[in-house]
């Protein structure tokens, strides 16, 4: 297979997407919870969870969206998506304890755009730059 640079550049494109998406939808769901009254205090513990969250998940997109889009093949998307959500679930699920409704809303928030992203955005996007005209 031909690697076109339009890929490689639908992926990048597709993974900031996600990222933007997913602290959009993250903030969203803390402003809500500050205004019920169901948020807790933050501690250092919640902002390195936060912090290396932000980043890990920004790695993830990158790749799943990457392997999504470059391969045509469902077998790679599947193993990429669950390749990364495992990762993903080793960094979040001790968190759960600790924070119980931050904890599961950002695991969640992030599998929901993961999947998302690779499962249904990115054949799109390979079928679309790899059509032939």
């Amino acid at each position: 297979m031909k690697m076109r640079p339009k890929l490689f550049a639908a992926a990048f494109v597709l993974s900031v997407i996600q990222w933007l998406c997913f602290i959009a939808i993250w903030s969203a769901a803390i402003s809500r919870a500050q205004a019920s009254g169901r948020a807790q205090r933050s501690d250092i513990g919640y902002g390195i969870l936060i912090t290396y969250g932000l980043i890990l998940i920004g790695f993830l997109f990158l790749l799943s969206s990457g392997i999504g889009t470059i391969s045509g093949k469902a077998f790679h998307r599947w193993f990429a998506v669950l390749g990364c959500l495992a990762i993903w679930s080793y960094w979040m699920i001790p968190s759960f304890s600790a924070y119980p409704f931050r904890g599961p809303v950002y695991y969640s928030t992030g599998c929901v755009i993961l999947a998302f992203g690779t499962m249904i955005a990115a054949p799109l996007l390979h079928r679309k730059f790899t059509a032939t005209p």
